[in-house]
This record gives C-alpha cells, sequence and structure tokens, in this order.
C-alpha cells in the first residue's frame, strides 16, 4: 500500500496482530506510514513480524498483550499513549473460534469464546476510548464477522460473540459521534486464516468441516485492502464478500428463507459428526 496522507504519521494499535488479518492490517497500516503497534499473545511472533516492518524501514513495535485480562489491556495502552501522545486508530481483531453444535459445548467452552471475541473487544473500547474522548478525534475498528449479521448453526459461540459486538459498534458510533470519534465494525466472510484453517471442531474435524464450506475463502491480503479502504472512508460497517450482504438481507427480509438454509447446513453437518 502506497504512503497515504491520512495514515501517515497517524498511531494505530492492533490487537491479535502477530499472524492472519491482524498481521495483514498491521502490514497495510505500517505501510501506508502509520506508527504501528502489534498486540499479541504470542509476542515472540509479534516481535518477528515487527522486526520484519522495521527492517523494511516501516514503523512497528510489538507487545504482548492477551486481551482477556482488562488490567493488562488498560496498562498497554497507557503505554502507548505515554510513549506516542495520543492513540489514533485501535483495531480490536484478537479472536477465536469453535464449532459444533450447542449440545456438545460445555460452558467453559462457551466462556473461552466470549473471553477472547466479545470481553476482549470490550476491554478495548473500555480503555481507549476515554483516551479518544479526552483527545476528541480517533477511530475505533471492531472486527466482527459475518456470522454477526446473519446467524449460522455450528458456530453458537462465535455467532453470539459476533452479534455482540456489532451491536456494541452500532451503540457507541452514535455515543462517540459528538465527540470527534469514528466507529467501524468489520463483518467479513471466509477469510484464508489460521483460524480457519485449523479450528477446533467438536465432534468431526476441520478437514471435514472444510469440505463443507460452500464458498472459496477470500485471500487475506485481499480482505487487508478491503477493510483499509472502508477505514480510509470511515464506513460504518464493512461487509464483504457480497454473500455477506445477501445472507443478512435474507436473514432479515425473508426469514423462513434463511432458516430453510440453516437447517440445510446443520443436517449437512451431523453426516460428518462423530459421537466417538
Amino acid at each position: 500500500m502506497p504512503s497515504d496522507s491520512l495514515f501517515s504519521g497517524k498511531i494505530c494499535v492492533i490487537t491479535g496482530s502477530a499472524m492472519g488479518i491482524g498481521l495483514a492490517l498491521a502490514q497495510s497500516f505500517a505501510r501506508a506510514k502509520a506508527r504501528v503497534v502489534m498486540a499479541d499473545i504470542n509476542l515472540k511472533l509479534a516481535e518477528l513480524e515487527a522486526s520484519a516492518l522495521r527492517q523494511a524501514g516501516l514503523e512497528a513495535t510489538a507487545c504482548q498483550l492477551d486481551v482477556t485480562d482488562a488490567a493488562a489491556m488498560g496498562k498497554m495502552i497507557e503505554t502507548v499513549k505515554k510513549n506516542h501522545g495520543r492513540i489514533d486508530y485501535f483495531v480490536n481483531n484478537a479472536g477465536i473460534a469453535i464449532l459444533g453444535e450447542i449440545r456438545d459445548f460445555d460452558l467453559d467452552l462457551w466462556q473461552r469464546v466470549l473471553k477472547v471475541n466479545l470481553f476482549g473487544t470490550l476491554h478495548g473500547i473500555h480503555h481507549v476510548y476515554p483516551v479518544m474522548v479526552q483527545q476528541k478525534s480517533g477511530h475505533i475498528i471492531n472486527i466482527a464477522s459475518g456470522f454477526g449479521l446473519a446467524p449460522g448453526p455450528i458456530n453458537g459461540p462465535y455467532v453470539t460473540s459476533k452479534f455482540a459486538v456489532v451491536g456494541l459498534s452500532d451503540v457507541l458510533r452514535a455515543e462517540a459521534k459528538d465527540f470527534g470519534i469514528d466507529v467501524t465494525v468489520v463483518c467479513p466472510g471466509f477469510i484464508e486464516t489460521s483460524l480457519v484453517q485449523n479450528v477446533q471442531v467438536l465432534k468431526s474435524t476441520a478437514a471435514e468441516y472444510q469440505k463443507q464450506v460452500p464458498v472459496a475463502a477470500v485471500k487475506v491480503n485481499v480482505a487487508a485492502r478491503i477493510i483499509m479502504d472502508g477505514i480510509r472512508r470511515k464506513q460504518k460497517r464493512i461487509a464483504f464478500p457480497f454473500y455477506v450482504k445477501i445472507l443478512a438481507a435474507l436473514y432479515q427480509l425473508c426469514p423462513p428463507l434463511f432458516f430453510a438454509i440453516n437447517l440445510k447446513q446443520i443436517r449437512k453437518f451431523r453426516s460428518i459428526r462423530r459421537d466417538s
């Protein structure tokens, strides 16, 4: 991505940025001449990727962060503000997925997904929003999912967390407007990342599940380009590819047809479900 005056010199913090879409966004912001802070639970990998960006003449630092730890989130944001004086972009990207039927989930698995996907996002907002209110500017970007607009079976905890992130983003957007703060929620379909390729599937396997996915995954660099373009234009909601918008419309406008699609999907999954 070429230098962009909108991002040049701006301070950008991205959670879960050691790999996948978080890494692609970190690289995109850095190439646009932003000063990027890569926060990830895997410090070694984050430092490796930040070092690669610095070797390319770009500005990037890494720090360790478990987004489920609210105190750690607060400390990280305080440190970034102390070091840079402000935070211009904050991307709540860290997320996990565990797939399977709701009957197969225990509460520990529910809590694991919700702690990262929902509370991790909430922790970021809780600590960075006051900073942006004080400076009267900023842009919060929450990475949700197409499953936050149109629910699908086999994704109970993930859907729950992402619907909540979409709703939270919509509430925050209205409250933040008069403080000069923008809020964007990103709702992608399947992206070609390790989150999808190595996902834990209860009573089945990732390989078997992938064979049932009816659409091609979006390349991570393509996804990053779409998201960056939406951020540049301050889009309220970035939903892609086209089938996400179609399914979201069906969910709202034709519930019986949407339910029939979901019913077909769960019955298809049960063909690969193993009780042993």
